[in-house]
């Protein structure tokens, strides 16, 4: 626009070399002078639009930097959460494991004891009926007599008997329903895990895409009013139509100079 300005300066020196009449001289001079406000307007046009241009790409580069780093810090902050979840995770199925083991070798360390204590009592009851058998002839007539005394030992080891294996059973039974119940709790806490993890990644991802989208929101809205100021501008400048006016002096310049 200043290099058309320029041009129509020239062309109108030259229409004023030309010799005019007083008429065009001062048609002349009113289009000079209006060419020279024109000059100051795309001067003053071209200055602030060069710094509002400059401002708004210095604004748009700092925007873009601030988006890039704070894509940066939420993918680091995503990549630190993942790893402490999967840290978290595998600490707790190692100490369920840790758990599941201590109870299985509790369970078992009580076996062998009730195994150890009932093989003791066994053995104690076997004693019992050694002694008992030696005295047996000595106690011939007394068991005659009292036919109850001589089943006293085997009851005594019918007892222990069914008692030892009322209690094999029962530990058994116990055994099963911790193993039961240790396998449910650790899978309905892998459960709730995964859920966390899930859903805390969901909202994180969730609040990176807001951001995202409110920052090429604000972007493409100054990107448009930057577009939008600049056409005006052109419009404004494209209306003074200085070209038309200074030919049709040019031409009346000539036909005056002719005559």
């Amino acid at each position: 626009m200043q290099a058309e300005v320029a041009v129509l300066r020239v062309r109108l020196e030259k229409a004023e070399a030309l010799n005019p009449g007083p008429k065009l001289l001062a048609d002349l001079q009113v289009v000079n002078k209006r060419l020279e406000q024109v000059e100051v307007m795309v001067g003053s046009t071209s200055t602030a639009s060069a710094s509002h241009t400059a401002g708004e790409v210095a604004s748009l580069r700092a925007g873009l930097d601030s988006l890039r780093s704070e894509m940066a810090r939420l993918s680091q902050d995503l990549t630190d959460e993942r790893r402490d979840r999967c840290r978290a995770l595998s600490d707790v199925n190692r100490i369920t494991e840790d758990v599941a083991k201590a109870a299985a070798a509790t369970i078992e360390r009580a076996e062998r004891r009730f195994a150890a204590e009932l093989h003791s009592d066994q053995w104690e009851s076997r004693s019992d009926v050694s002694r008992k058998t030696r005295s047996a002839a000595d106690e011939s007539i007394a068991a005659k007599s009292n036919p109850e005394a001589c089943l006293t030992p085997s009851t005594a080891e019918d007892v222990r008997s069914a008692l030892g294996n009322s209690m094999a059973k029962l530990v058994g039974e116990m055994d099963a329903e911790l193993r039961v119940e240790l396998t449910s709790r650790i899978r309905l806490i892998t459960a709730e895990l995964r859920g966390e993890i899930l859903s805390d990644v969901a909202v994180r991802i969730a609040t990176v895409e807001a951001r995202v989208a409110v920052v090429e929101t604000n972007v493409g809205a100054e990107v448009q009013q930057l577009g939008r100021d600049l056409s005006t501008r052109l419009t404004v400048l494209e209306a003074a139509q200085c070209g038309p006016r200074l030919v049709s002096l040019e031409e009346d310049a000539k036909c005056t100079s002719h005559r």
